[in-house]
């Protein structure tokens, strides 16, 4: 049961999340396949290569490295439901 919730954390971040600044909405099938590789792995440097791997390969640009990784931190954090707030 509580997959749920977190599975609604990460949909919610990913919503609102505009990488490559061309509208919240056009990110669908991108937003599916991240969601896959996070549970998969809790390695940010995978989530980070499969963000910048998926948005390439849909867009044919992607943000810096640096950015995947910012994103896959979050992603993973809030995944695994860690407050970052201490």
């Amino acid at each position: 049961m509580n997959k749920q919730p977190k599975s609604i954390q990460l949909t919610q971040w990913l919503e609102e999340w505009d990488p490559l600044n061309i509208g919240k909405a056009s990110y669908d099938t991108e937003k599916a396949d991240i969601m896959g590789i996070l549970y998969v792995t809790d390695n940010p440097r995978i989530v980070a290569q499969k963000i910048k791997e998926t948005l390439d390969f849909s867009f044919g640009e992607a943000p810096s490295t640096e950015k995947c990784l910012e994103a896959a931190h979050t992603l993973i954090l809030l995944k695994n439901d860690i407050s970052c707030s201490l």
